[in-house]
């Protein structure tokens, strides 16, 4: 498809101006949703290269980590996410 499937991040450090790797993912995906709540990123579903993904994982800016979060109830491609009072 030519669409890649990474786990990889990259983060802008604010002092230096330049981005940095950051810690991959538990799952590597593409065409997933995403979404910011405070100075958490929730990224969900999307493609491990061959099948749909049910998976949410948070990353914690401060805290510079990724933790697993329950899965969805069903697996979504190219979904979107957003937050709405503090809930994705």
């Amino acid at each position: 498809s030519g669409i890649a499937t990474l786990s990889d991040t990259s983060m802008l450090d604010l002092t230096t101006d330049k981005w940095v790797a950051g810690p991959p993912m538990f799952q590597k995906r593409s065409i997933h949703g995403a979404t910011a709540i405070g100075d958490k990123i929730i990224v969900c579903g999307g493609n491990d290269g061959s099948s749909y993904l049910n998976s949410c994982e948070m990353f914690e800016c401060s805290e510079k980590r990724w933790s697993l979060l329950p899965p969805m109830s069903q697996k979504r491609n190219g979904c979107g996410v957003t937050n709405l009072d503090g809930k994705v």
